[in-house]
């Protein structure tokens, strides 16, 4: 029954006259006459299986920490496949008969641990910890409550969980489902994948709008842009963008690939992409200015036109780690914002504001068009190198 993940219950009766206060518990459980046994069965709630999968592609480890004996552990850990070998399931005991310093070194070598007291889970919590993961644990009783207290994010029970493990808990999980610890943990990244895409948008076209200047004074002599066109290409198109970016649904994006939001901020890749994409940037601006000049158009009007329109349409295709345009319209900031700079090209090219001169709508086109190709291809490229 054991190797099927069922808990055996041993059951015996006697028959005895009237009960009287002179029956004593040891009375009562001897010259018991066995009747047989009933099999419990831990049936993994059918969300389980799928919240462990989608934790392994996200790149999780998962370990299971339990009471049973090493035979129902393995038994229920097959059933959610969590592991499949014998080998990488460790017992309480053999546990309590390591070092901190052994546990420390051969603990990421299991993935199930059984027959668990709540010292030797502190310990494995601890051990997880020393090695430099950022342990999260889930407990729904006082036996629980040194490992979630030692945890860097403890999981309690709504339902079945003890108040002592609730209070020592920072999330409760009100239906009692795994696959609710998942979805927290998607969120959070999704939140933290959109941080990481917005500073990096925002660096990327900061230091182009500074690269840009810099090359434009050596090859033409003078900067692309006036002070007053940097300042709406800042406010406006950049920052405005970055705000509406931070407004994108956390829980549509594609976390559960390990390339979505998972490398730091400021880690060598992250730098290597805000490099990237301002060399694409700054192409663009000089490219806008020579075609300008080529069509003898006002190069920086038509510089500027394409650069808030490729700094704005960034934004869109940044917001997610796949290009996706179908949910657009639900991140209305940003939709407000591209509605804003467009308007705001209308007025300039019509009016004449300030330095800026009227253009063609022909040369209006032409300016959005450049901005959809930069947009694109940044966007491909990023993907691409996601997924390898």
């Amino acid at each position: 029954m054991r190797r099927g993940g069922i808990r055996a219950l041993g059951v015996a009766i006697k028959q005895i006259g009237e009960l009287s206060a002179d029956i004593t518990p040891e009375l009562l459980e001897s010259d018991l006459n066995f009747v047989g046994v009933i099999g419990l069965a831990d049936i993994p709630r059918l969300d389980s299986k799928d919240a462990v999968k989608a934790a392994k592609k996200a790149g999780i480890k998962l370990v299971m920490i339990t009471g049973d004996s090493k035979t129902t552990a393995l038994s229920t850990a097959r059933k959610l496949l969590i592991t499949d070998s014998e080998e990488r399931v460790m017992t309480g005991e053999e546990v309590k008969s390591l070092s901190d310093e052994k546990l420390i070194e051969v603990v990421e070598n299991y993935d199930v641990f059984s027959e668990v007291t709540a010292e030797v889970r502190s310990r494995i919590v601890k051990a997880f910890k020393d090695n430099g993961y950022t342990v999260a644990i889930t407990g729904d009783n006082a036996i629980n409550t040194q490992s979630l207290r030692l945890s860097d994010v403890g999981y309690s029970m709504g339902k079945s969980g003890s108040d002592t493990a609730i209070s020592e808990s920072e999330v409760v999980i009100k239906n009692d489902s795994f696959a609710s610890v998942i979805d927290s943990v998607r969120y959070a990244k999704g939140i933290y994948c959109k941080i990481a895409n917005t500073i990096k948008f925002f660096f990327s076209s900061c230091a182009s709008i500074i690269l840009s200047i810099i090359l434009g004074s050596i090859i033409f002599g003078t900067s692309p842009f006036t002070t007053a066109e940097v300042l709406l290409l800042v406010l406006l198109s950049i920052f405005g963008t970055s705000i509406a970016m931070t407004y994108e649904n956390a829980e549509k994006t594609d976390i559960f690939n390990k390339s979505d939001g998972t490398f730091g901020i400021f880690s060598t890749k992250f730098i290597i992409d805000v490099i990237f994409n301002s060399i694409i940037y700054t192409i663009i601006t000089i490219a806008s200015y020579l075609i300008a000049f080529r069509f003898n158009i006002s190069p920086s009007t038509f510089t500027f036109v394409t650069m808030m329109f490729t700094f704005a349409l960034s934004g869109v295709v940044l917001r997610k780690e796949n290009i996706n345009f179908k949910d657009l319209p639900k991140n209305k900031i940003l939709t407000i914002i591209l509605g804003a700079v467009t308007i705001l090209m209308i007025l300039i090219t019509t009016l004449e504001i300030g330095t800026l001169a009227a253009i063609n709508f022909k040369y209006w086109l032409i300016s959005l068009i450049i901005a959809i190709f930069a947009a694109l291809i940044i966007g491909a490229i990023r993907s691409v190198r996601n997924r390898s």
